[in-house]
Formats: structure tokens, C-alpha cells, sequence
């Protein structure tokens, strides 16, 4: 085989391996797999940076610039309160109308930012209806993935693959050209989740409280300061109880009172009560060094430790939070939030590490204790998603009336043929800041940059696959195995090998690995090129096997107390089900 062909196929097999590990970031992995190809000169330094002036990379931004729009405006918040008022109380009603609603907003918006928004919203219908969380937040997410296919906007898969279509001469896909299969799509997801999929959805959390939930109870406790003990006349900076043991004192019991989330600079006496979050092991060995009784089968629970000046709060790291890959420690948690992050969930479970050591990820749950005062605070923020109160939000009528005029005006101009669908978005993202639907600088900081710099990192592997021979070299290899199958079979194969692809990478890097696959097919045998792309464009964004394979996943498995194979048994079935549709639609309508 030639240089370039052995090159590409190691940096396809790098880049699998990166994206299914995730020992970095998959905008980092992205960036890696663009400097390698250039090192190695598989592709010009052009090339290799072709990524971040390429149409999808500029209208992806600018959709996400007109999402971040509408949602400062409160439209998606007002949608949510609706939808509070007349869900019904049945867990099927629920359902319909969480996936319908959020499926259809998806379809114009960003699916994450949607999902984000509504999940204190399905929370708070949760506890009024005492539906479990978990058979709410899984179609819920699952309803964002599947509307996000009904139109060439609902996601930047979409907007990608369209865009590799155009490079090509095809022509780029219209803003409704598949919009039929797509709603097919979303109307058999919520029929399956309403008749099949909520059945399989294990009921978890129920009305159990936020300690049972982190499963604290076995490292809440309360320990007694005897006489003599080293800590006497010592601050809680000073006693180093943080950094020697990893012990967080979020409560001191005096005979005058309590004392909420005292400050580092706060005396210990004698005979002070304190109340600790620790490592057993840990506050075994504080007892044996500093001097201490731990109180005797001692159970702390949410009211003892919301009480006084404190509160206990739940919150989910939200996409392109700050805290993304940083500790307690390196965010300056308690001086930037004016909180203290108690526990950390993560993949169902709480982490037994020590928690100043824990680098926080898409999706992390954290229990925080903060000040009632700094509640208003914590709820404005953007890097944390807070569970346990909508935020009331000042509604602009006419700046909402704005939004809306916008959106429906990148639409129409781009449905309509009178603008490309770049330049139709990146005008209309403009004017959300123009109309000051949202400032440059929030703009600047909401950004989902991952995702601009995943897919400027990754498009020059798509010129790679092509100029080195890759995808012609695995095309054949596909022929061989579906050719005699026409291409009914072709299309179930692709769509097979894309689905399982972008379970274990992301979704856009899976369409732009197996996008040119599927042209160099199409060529070879003469078919047309736009049903194969469409089954790689579906393919790819419906992921709903594990929580790793798209966002919208992984914001909900925490709040729904999830395991890993919940994703599994639950959209086993629904998996199936696109793909036998995928396979006999896109042939009915295309071939």
C-alpha cells in the first residue's frame, strides 16, 4: 500500500481509539488528528486548516449563536411553563407531550441547549406528578436526538453532511428535503416510548433525598472536639482538615447554635460540634491524630444539613461550562460560586475519590451546599444547570417576538432557495446581536466551541480518506461484502457500521469518516449519492445505546440516577426500529 493510504488508515484507527477513550478532549483529539495529517503531509497545510472557514463549521456557529438567541430571550423557558401546565399527570400524557414539545424545538434550535433547559422543567413535573425522573428524562433526550433529524438545521450532523455533498457537486440538502422521514422518525420514537420504551425504563430516585441519592450517609458524620485536641484555637484554614484529610466541615454545633457553612477563617473551641464530609478511612485516621470523638451511629440527612444559613442544592455541569476539566481546587469552586460542592455523581455512581482531585465533566451531578443568600447567584450562573428550582427569568415580549421573526426568517429564506443556508444563518445570527437578543459576550462565552473545534479539527480527515485512496480502499471492501446485495442491502450495511461508529465516536466524527465511504460507493455503482449520504446523516446522529455517544445523553444520566445499561435496554429496540425504517424509507423515497 502507498505511504498516504498506510497514514490515513492509522489515523482513522488513532482517531477511533482517541474518541472512544476519551483520554482527551474530543475537540483536543480533533485537533491532534489535523496536525498529524499535515506533519505527515497527507494534506497541505490548506487542507489541514480548511476546517474552520468550511460552510458547516460557519453555519453551525451561527446556529448555535441564533439558539443561544432564542433561549436568552426566555422562549424555550416560556415553552417549559406551558408545557408544566398541561402535560397531564399520567406518565403516558407526560410523555407525549415532553417529546412532542421538545422534539419539535429541537427541530430549529439546538437539541442540548433544549434538553439543558428543560431539565429542571421535567424535574418539577417529576415531583408534582410522582413520576420518577427516569422515565421522563430518557424520552426526553431521546425526542431532542430524533427531532433534530427533521430538518437540515435541527443538527450539525445535518448541516455537515450537506455540506460534503455540496463539496462534491451534488448540491447541499434543502432545509426540508428529508423533513418527511424525519417526523416519520420522531412519530414511531414517542409511539415506541409510550407502548414499549417507558416500560423498560427502570423506575430510580423516586422521592429518596439528595444524600440518599449521593449515597453520603456513609461519609456524612459528626465529630465531637474533645479537650486537648491540637485543633483547639485553630481555624478551619488553619487545621488543613482539606488538604491533610480531604474533610470539608460544612457545619459547627456550638451550645449558643448552629453555625452553616462557617468560614475558613472561623475558630474551632472545645466541645464544638462539627459536621463533616469525608472518606471513612480518612476521618478514622483524624480521630486517631487530632483528637476527636466521632458522635456514635450518627445519620445526617438533608434537613440537618440544610439547616440554619445553609442549603443543600443539586446542579448538573452544563455544556461548555467553565469548570469542563478543572477541579475544586484549579476553578476556585468556593470563591467563584460562594458554594462548596460537597459529592460528585458520575456514571450512577458517587465518586470515592477525594473530591478536591476530581476533574469535572459533561454531565458530572454535583451536591452543593451554599449560603440562601447566594441561591440567586447560583441560579443565574450558566456553568451549572440547577435541578431543584426553575429560574424565573425577566421575559422581553418584543425581544422574544424578535427571536421568533429571526429563526422563521433563516428558515424561510434558506427553504425558499433565495439564500444559502450559510448565509441566511450567519445573517440571522448577526441580527440576534444586533436586535441585542443576546450580547457578543455572552455569545463568546455560551459557544459550544467544542463542537466548532471538533468539526474544524476533523473535516481534513474527510479530505484525507479521499486524496490518499482510504475511502475508496474500504468502499471496495464494502462492495465485496453488500455489492450482490443491491443497494437496499448497501444502505443497511452503511447504516449498521455508522450506528455502532458513533457510539464509541462522536456523532459528526462518524459522518465525515464514512461520508466520503459512502460517495466513493455511490460512484462506483452508479447510484445516486444522496440516499447513502442521508443513511449516514441519520445513522449518526441517533445514538441512543450509551450515554457517551451524544450529548444530550449525558446531561440526563446523572438527574435520571441512570446505569449504563439502562441506555442499552431501553434503546436496544428503538436502535432496530430506525434502522429497519432508515432501510425501507430511504429507498421508497430516494432510490
Amino acid at each position: 500500500m502507498e505511504y498516504d493510504l498506510i497514514v490515513v488508515l492509522l489515523v482513522v484507527l488513532m482517531s477511533i481509539i482517541l474518541f472512544a477513550t476519551e483520554v482527551v478532549r474530543i475537540d483536543v483529539a480533533a485537533l491532534i488528528i489535523a496536525s498529524t495529517l499535515m506533519i505527515t503531509g497527507v494534506v497541505t497545510p490548506e487542507q489541514g486548516v480548511s476546517g474552520f472557514s468550511n460552510p458547516a463549521t460557519i453555519t453551525v456557529f451561527s446556529m448555535l449563536m441564533i439558539s443561544l438567541g432564542l433561549e436568552n430571550t426566555g422562549l424555550v423557558s416560556v415553552l417549559g411553563e406551558k408545557l408544566m401546565k398541561y402535560s397531564g399527570k399520567k406518565e403516558w400524557q407526560v410523555i407525549f407531550m415532553l417529546m412532542v414539545v421538545v422534539g419539535i424545538l429541537s427541530a430549529f434550535i439546538n437539541n442540548t441547549a433544549a434538553v439543558a433547559v428543560f431539565l429542571p422543567v421535567v424535574l418539577t413535573i417529576s415531583k408534582e406528578t410522582g413520576i420518577s425522573p427516569s422515565k421522563l428524562l430518557m424520552p426526553t433526550s431521546f425526542a431532542a436526538i430524533i427531532g433534530g433529524s427533521c430538518t437540515l438545521i435541527g443538527t450539525s450532523t445535518n448541516i455537515l453532511v450537506s455540506s460534503i455533498a455540496e463539496a462534491h457537486g451534488i448540491g447541499g440538502f434543502s432545509m426540508f428535503e428529508f423533513s418527511k422521514l424525519g417526523l416519520m422518525f420522531l412519530g414511531a420514537g414517542i409511539i415506541y416510548m409510550i407502548f414499549i420504551g417507558r416500560f423498560l425504563i427502570p423506575e430510580r430516585r423516586g422521592e429518596n433525598s439528595l444524600t440518599d441519592a449521593y449515597q453520603m450517609r456513609e461519609y456524612l458524620t459528626e465529630i465531637i472536639i474533645k479537650k486537648g485536641s491540637k485543633l483547639i484555637g485553630k481555624t478551619l484554614g488553619e487545621s488543613q482538615l482539606r488538604e491533610k484529610f480531604d474533610i470539608d466541615v460544612l457545619e459547627i454545633m456550638r451550645m449558643d447554635g448552629a453555625m452553616g457553612f462557617p468560614d475558613i477563617g472561623e475558630l474551632i473551641k472545645e466541645n464544638d460540634l462539627l459536621l463533616i464530609r469525608g472518606n471513612v478511612k480518612e476521618i478514622m485516621k483524624i480521630q486517631d491524630q487530632e483528637g476527636i470523638d466521632i458522635k456514635a451511629k450518627s445519620l445526617v440527612d438533608d434537613a440537618q444539613l440544610s439547616s440554619g444559613e445553609a442549603v443543600l442544592v443539586e446542579a448538573v455541569i452544563a455544556p461548555e461550562s467553565f469548570l469542563i476539566g478543572k477541579t475544586v481546587k484549579t476553578a476556585n469552586f468556593r470563591q467563584r460560586y460562594g458554594a462548596m460542592a460537597v459529592a460528585v455523581r458520575r456514571d450512577g455512581v458517587s465518586l470515592r475519590k477525594k473530591i478536591s482531585l476530581v476533574e469535572f465533566r459533561l454531565g458530572d451531578s454535583l451536591l452543593i451546599e451554599c449560603q440562601k443568600s447566594q441561591l440567586q447567584s447560583m441560579y443565574r450562573t450558566t456553568d451549572l444547570i440547577m435541578l431543584n428550582k426553575i429560574t424565573k427569568r425577566r421575559i422581553d415580549k418584543s425581544k422574544m417576538g424578535v427571536g421568533v421573526a429571526i429563526i422563521v426568517s433563516v428558515v424561510t429564506l434558506a427553504a425558499l432557495g433565495i439564500l444559502p443556508i450559510m448565509v441566511s444563518a450567519f445573517a440571522g445570527g448577526l441580527l440576534m446581536v444586533l436586535t441585542k437578543c443576546i450580547s457578543l459576550r455572552r455569545v463568546y462565552r455560551r459557544m459550544e466551541w467544542q463542537i466548532i473545534f471538533l468539526l474544524a479539527g476533523i473535516i481534513p480527515l474527510g479530505v484525507a480518506m479521499e486524496n490518499s485512496g482510504a475511502a475508496t480502499y474500504i468502499a471496495d471492501m464494502v462492495i465485496n461484502v453488500a455489492g450482490d446485495l443491491g443497494p437496499v442491502g448497501i444502505v443497511a450495511l452503511l447504516y449498521l457500521v455508522t450506528l455502532l461508529t458513533t457510539e464509541v465516536m462522536s456523532n459528526n466524527a462518524s459522518a465525515i469518516l464514512l461520508a466520503p465511504i459512502a460517495l466513493t460507493i455511490s460512484t462506483q455503482l452508479g447510484y445516486d449519492p444522496k440516499p447513502f449520504l442521508f443513511t449516514i446523516m441519520f445513522a449518526a446522529s441517533f445514538s441512543f445505546l450509551t450515554p457517551i455517544g451524544y450529548q444530550t445523553n449525558a446531561l440526563i444520566y446523572g438527574p435520571g440516577n441512570y446505569k449504563y445499561t439502562d441506555y442499552a435496554r431501553t434503546g436496544i429496540i428503538l436502535s432496530l426500529l430506525m434502522w429497519g425504517m432508515a432501510t425501507f424509507f430511504i429507498s421508497f423515497f430516494w432510490m
